[in-house]
């Protein structure tokens, strides 16, 4: 059986959410804070293995709360960042939490994520790392800015990046795996792309790699697994990006 922690300064938000969480047979425990000291008390009180974390709370930023306890915290627990703001959702992977939940609560999203959790949690309880790896793999979202807001994207389905300066458009397109091409906001920035994530790498001017899906580097060039080589072909390795591109893949 599992517990919960709800924070979140507005009760009525609280209450749905706990409600909805109380449809699962696997919670024992859901408790709520209105507050973020009340809160911080709580979880080190329980030791929750999954809390739901607002972002504006009465006099305090969730984000701040978090990184105050976050040192305390030695058992394993899963975050999700619970907020009206898309903004922050960004900020919410940087500190590479489990998901990001959008207020109003649609529960169709919140099933999704407990699935993920209960699933995650049923591994661990085995021991079998390396499915345990692969499963946090590809739960692992990436926040988008669009032109129209913000997207959240699986990582593992996005294979790479282009900037696009022959058309008219001019501007970042992030390649999928369904061969989808997926526009980012106007006036992107390279540097915005890799702050998405530590996995996202950059090979020349024009071009940025998931490192997921790269197998090695050949004559310069980067080859991708299959059956994914194709996307890969021509995508040269600029000399100012090779050596630092080589180091990652080692890690890998």
């Amino acid at each position: 059986m599992y517990t919960a922690v709800i924070v979140d300064d507005m009760q009525l938000n609280s209450a749905y959410l706990q409600k909805a969480l109380s449809n699962y047979n696997e919670f024992d425990v859901i408790e709520t804070a209105l507050t973020a000291e009340i809160g911080e008390a709580l979880i080190m009180k329980l030791h929750p293995d999954i809390l739901f974390l607002d972002i504006i709370l009465d006099n305090q930023n969730g984000f701040d709360v978090y990184k105050k306890i976050k040192k305390d915290i030695n058992w394993d627990m899963l975050v999700v960042v619970y907020s009206s703001h898309d903004e922050y959702a960004i900020e919410a992977f940087k500190y590479m939490v489990f998901a990001f939940l959008k207020k109003p609560l649609i529960l169709n999203e919140l099933d999704e994520i407990m699935q993920r959790f209960f699933e995650i949690k049923e591994i661990k309880g085995t021991n079998h790392k390396e499915d345990l790896e692969l499963l946090l793999k590809k739960q692992i979202k990436c926040t988008i800015a669009t032109n129209t807001g913000f997207e959240f994207i699986y990582l593992d389905t996005i294979i790479y990046f282009e900037y696009d300066n022959i058309s008219c458009s001019e501007q970042w397109f992030a390649i999928l795996i369904n061969k989808k091409r997926f526009p980012l906001k106007r006036n992107t920035k390279a540097q915005t792309i890799l702050d998405y994530s530590i996995h996202f790498r950059q090979i020349n001017n024009h071009q940025i790699i998931n490192m997921f899906f790269l197998a090695r580097i050949l004559t310069g060039k980067c080859v991708f697994y299959a059956p994914f080589e194709s996307y890969s072909k021509d995508m040269i390795v600029s000399r100012k990006y090779l050596k630092p591109l080589q180091q990652e893949l080692l890690k890998i």
